[in-house]
C-alpha cells in the first residue's frame, strides 16, 4: 500500500526505497542478498541524498557503521550505541547546526526497565540549535521484538520519560 500511495501521489523523486530481505529472521530484516539491499548501496544513497541535520539508524552492524560514517563525512558528530546484540542504533548529528548538551543510553526510567537484558537501550541526545538557541531532546529507540510484556514495559517507561523532559 505504501508503494501504491508513493506512486499515486507522484512522490518517487522525494521518497527513496531501500530493499531489505523479505524474510523476517530472528534478528529482523537484514540488508543483504538482494539487489539494492546492502550497506554499499545504502552508503552510496546517503552521499546522493540532500544533506540532513540529524540521521538516526537502527539495526546497524559494527562492520556497516564505518561505511555510513564515511558516506556522511566530517560534518557530523557520530554515536554508535553500546547496548544490544550485534546490531545497534546510531546517530549522526550536524556539527554546524547543533551543540551537544548531553548524550546517554536510557536503560531504566523510574521503576520501568527499558533494557531488561541485552536489548538496545533508548539512545538520547540533548541538543541546542545553534541557529535558534532552542534546546530539545531526540531519542532513537528499537523496542524489544517478540515479547509483548517487555515492549509494554519499555513503552510505559518511554512515555514517562517523555513527560518528564523539560529543556
Amino acid at each position: 500500500r505504501t508503494l501504491m500511495v508513493r506512486q499515486l501521489k507522484g512522490l518517487q523523486d522525494m521518497i527513496d526505497i531501500t530493499v531489505v530481505n523479505p524474510q523476517l529472521g530472528n534478528q529482523g530484516w537484514q540488508f543483504g542478498g538482494f539487489d539494492g539491499a546492502n550497506i554499499d548501496v545504502i552508503a552510496q544513497q546517503l552521499t546522493e541524498l540532500d544533506s540532513y541535520d540529524i540521521y538516526g539508524f537502527t539495526e546497524v552492524m559494527p562492520k556497516e557503521w564505518p561505511a555510513i560514517k564515511e558516506s556522511l563525512g566530517d560534518g557530523y558528530v557520530f554515536w554508535y550505541s553500546k547496548t544490544g546484540y550485534d546490531d545497534r542504533t546510531a546517530f549522526a548529528i550536524s556539527k554546524q547546526r547543533f551543540a551537544v548538551i548531553k548524550k546517554y543510553e536510557l536503560g531504566r526510567f523510574e521503576d520501568k526497565s527499558l533494557n531488561p537484558g541485552n536489548y538496545r537501550s533508548p539512545h538520547v541526545y540533548e541538543l541546542e540549535d545553534k541557529v535558534t538557541g532552542k534546546k530539545f531532546a531526540i531519542m532513537l529507540n528499537h523496542l524489544a521484538r517478540g515479547k509483548a510484556e517487555v515492549r509494554q514495559e519499555q513503552a510505559e517507561g518511554l512515555r514517562r520519560w517523555g513527560r518528564s523532559m523539560n529543556l
